[in-house]
């Protein structure tokens, strides 16, 4: 082979690995100019999808919240009552939601090995994937946790509940089109420095 055209083989690579240190360079720059994530303002706006009234249920009291000064995981929780003595517990996750995944991408009807009588289901509330919680043949409590676009998980429990799917009526009457506008934050959110 010609000197020449070594020559221009050796420009070629070292061009080439000069290219992908500057992109990565460039990609890890674009990451340091994002803005960090306002653990508390996220779980204050999240409160705001938590009404004060949810069907037969009342707030118990004001929503509060629950966050890591920089995230990854920010929640918003009120408790609820009703007439009748049931208890229900709303909460709004946003952030690092892959625990709640787990279980939503699962189909899983009953965990392995597990000796309890609580069986999961998969459906849809209001069009967004949802896995229930329910103890056969008599269900005591009713839960289900509900992916809200890509960045939130509703967690709605009932108890007792009468019938099958108690939490599946008061999952849908939340304002699931709001809570996507909101955006949230995305999974791996930016850590302040």
């Amino acid at each position: 082979m010609p000197s020449s055209l070594r020559n221009l083989r050796c420009q070629l690579g070292v061009l080439a690995v000069a290219l992908v240190f500057a992109t990565c360079a460039c990609h890890s720059r674009k990451g340091d100019d994002a803005a960090p994530v306002d653990a508390k303002a996220e779980a204050i706006q999240l409160t705001a999808f938590l009404p004060s009234r949810i069907g037969a249920f009342t707030a118990d009291g004001e929503a509060w919240t629950n966050s890591a000064p920089d995230g990854p995981t920010i929640e918003a929780h009120r408790f609820y009552s009703s007439a009748d003595g049931r208890k229900a517990t709303i909460e709004l996750v946003t952030g690092d939601i892959s625990k709640e995944l787990a279980t939503l991408d699962s189909e899983e009807t009953h965990a392995f090995g597990s000796d309890t009588p609580t069986y999961w289901r998969t459906t849809t509330i209001a069009g967004h994937r949802a896995r229930v919680v329910e103890e056969k043949p008599t269900p005591k409590k009713s839960q289900c946790l509900v992916r809200v676009g890509p960045n939130h998980v509703a967690n709605v429990t009932i108890a007792p509940t009468p019938k099958p799917g108690g939490c599946v009526t008061i999952a849908s009457l939340l304002d699931f089109g709001g809570i996507v506008a909101s955006g949230g934050v995305p999974a791996s959110p930016k850590r302040p420095r």
